[in-house]
């Protein structure tokens, strides 16, 4: 599934068009075609996934310490 805008992609992640657009440079999630965003959706759910990991190691981290 494509995401045909940041506005949808980004209601879709629970973050702001900023972050979206941000990622898409960063992460390679998503191109501009014909002056509207497409933002593959299992980019931007692996790259969730990989941003939850790090968040929930993060955490353990600091429990540990």
């Amino acid at each position: 599934m494509i995401f045909t805008s940041l506005r949808d992609a980004a209601r879709y992640a629970g973050v702001t068009r900023a972050a979206v657009l941000y990622w898409t440079e960063l992460h390679d999630i998503g191109e501009l075609v014909d002056g509207r965003w497409h933002i593959d959706r299992e980019k931007l759910d692996a790259f969730l996934a990989a941003r939850r990991q790090l968040v929930e190691l993060r955490q353990s981290m600091r429990k540990s310490a």
